[in-house]
């Protein structure tokens, strides 16, 4: 009797949205999104500050790659499955060009506004790491506060913003995806065939290889931070949990299944209290485990692979944060719905509002160099870009 009410109370509060789009992954991205959000802030506000990102304990671009994995894989199972790939391939490249477009877009308006006086916008496009070190096509990208925008325009400016070769730091992740969606088909059609072992293989294979090279494939400026043969493992991941969610979502469901996330929570619970409890607050999980290993141990934390325990580490998060809104979604969605869905539901306006936000941050006097915390500057800022969706719905609604 009492296991029959606990799953009454687990239904009465369980996931209850639609099928065709699962909201229980618009509130990843918009949890991608507000640590996203957060990251930029500190960065151009506080550059001495430590958050979940720098200390390696969560991934906001793992937490979006992999998300716009399954996204593709819940979406198109069914078109690729039932034998609809050419369609399925043009719309994938679509929205591809789609998110190449809007790159394009946020790097033209932002040189742009290099010839407005009062705006600033170097911190938000100077690099911070150069990864020449492997490239197979291309130099390392162009540093944007060294571009000076004169008449007649050089066409070496046209040539880096078309590769992407130039451009705002925190669209980088969708620069990364733009690659992605590319090659996404191929690994769509041999799920559809049942060979989910290969993809995975292939997949994982790439990522060996991009860990001890350190190469890079492509000639943007997302590739020198965020290489793509990293990065597509995590995608792949994702892919795959959106592929065979439903059979993913029974076998947790089973007796095995809540124990291994019982375990996988206990194991996210400890990431979190674990700096708490050895006193290191502010000290990164790589110093940490140097601590107790007596060797460098960056490399297993590394942001930019990513590496393999910050991978790890994404995807309990992600299957933890997944499972809680399944058996919790009523109330959560109640709470945090409101902003999380929102910024989940449109990557490329939610990023590209990020961009303007950061353009706002560094060009208004007094934010930057502002004594307010930075928890109530990312607040502040997470609630504009919510604000600037609800007016943009309300533009689209009124047409």
């Amino acid at each position: 009797m009492l296991a029959t009410a606990s799953r009454q109370r687990t239904a009465a509060l369980g996931y209850d949205g639609p099928s065709a789009r699962d909201g229980r992954i618009d509130i990843l991205r918009g949890i991608a999104i507000v640590f996203l959000t957060a990251e930029m802030v500190v960065q151009l506000t506080r550059p001495t500050a430590v958050l979940f990102e720098s200390t390696g304990t969560l991934s906001a671009i793992a937490f979006l790659v992999a998300t716009e994995g399954a996204v593709m894989g819940m979406l198109y199972r069914p078109r690729f499955a039932g034998g609809a790939v050419g369609e399925s391939v043009l719309r994938i490249w679509k929205s591809g060009r789609a998110h190449y477009l809007a790159v394009v877009a946020a790097t033209a308006a932002l040189l742009a506004l290099t010839l407005v006086p009062w705006v600033s916008t170097a911190p938000l496009t100077a690099l911070s790491s150069h990864a020449a070190r492997g490239s197979l096509f291309a130099p390392p990208p162009v540093d944007a506060a060294d571009v000076t925008i004169g008449y007649p325009l050089d066409p070496n400016i046209v040539l880096d913003i078309l590769l992407l070769r130039l451009g705002p730091w925190p669209l980088d992740v969708i620069g990364v995806l733009v690659g992605l969606f590319v090659v996404a088909p191929a690994a769509l059609w041999a799920l559809g065939r049942g060979k989910w072992f290969l993809v995975l293989f292939v997949s994982a294979a790439l990522y060996v290889i991009e860990l001890v090279t350190q190469l890079r494939i492509l000639p943007t400026r997302a590739e020198a931070s965020l290489p793509a043969l990293g990065w597509q493992f995590i995608f792949v991941l994702g892919l795959l949990g959106g592929y065979y969610r439903r059979e993913l979502v029974a076998r947790f469901r089973g007796r095995v299944g809540r124990w291994v996330f019982a375990v996988l929570a206990a194991i996210a619970a400890s990431i979190i209290a674990l700096p708490w409890f050895t006193g290191n607050v502010t000290t990164s999980y790589p110093d940490l485990l140097a601590r107790f290993a007596g060797t460098d141990t960056g490399w297993l934390f590394e942001p930019s692979a990513p590496g393999p325990l910050r991978a790890v580490v994404a995807v309990v998060f992600i299957i933890v944060t997944y499972g809680l809104l399944t058996v919790a979604w009523r109330p959560l969605h109640a709470v945090f719905g409101w902003l999380l869905s929102a910024l989940g539901r449109s990557t490329i306006a939610s990023t590209m509002l990020l961009v303007a936000a950061g353009v706002v941050v560094v060009s208004v006097p007094g934010i930057r160099d502002s004594p307010l915390p930075a928890v109530v500057i990312i607040a502040a800022t997470v609630l504009a870009m919510r604000g600037a969706l609800a007016l943009l719905a309300q533009r689209r609604s009124a047409r």
